[in-house]
């Protein structure tokens, strides 16, 4: 691995711990069940699969973590990109996930 690429894998870690400390226990469990259920149902999803799914969370600024933490676990594996269906993102590309296996 590069330096300049190791050196943006520890900012990501970092950012994600940040985002990890701060985060709603509750939501979190929400979160991470509506991403195994979706999963387990449709093998092979994104954000867009799940949203719908939640309740009204404290941060839905947590949903995007979450998977980086699934996968990094190894729970997902990551496909490719597909554009979001959430106005506030104006399309913008999001990650497509494969259901691995559940250990969270």
């Amino acid at each position: 691995m590069s330096e300049q690429l190791a050196l943006a894998v520890e900012a990501r870690d970092t950012a994600l711990a940040a985002v990890e400390a701060r985060s709603d226990s509750i939501d979190v469990a929400v979160i991470d069940q509506a991403i195994r259920a979706t999963g387990e149902q449709l093998g092979e999803f994104s954000a867009n699969d799940v949203r719908d799914k939640l309740p009204q969370l404290n941060s839905r600024a947590q949903i995007g973590p979450r998977f980086r933490v699934a996968a990094l676990r190894g729970d997902l594996e990551h496909l490719g990109f597909v554009r979001s269906t959430s106005p506030s993102t104006h399309t913008s590309p999001i990650a497509l996930w494969r259901f691995v296996r559940w250990t969270g």
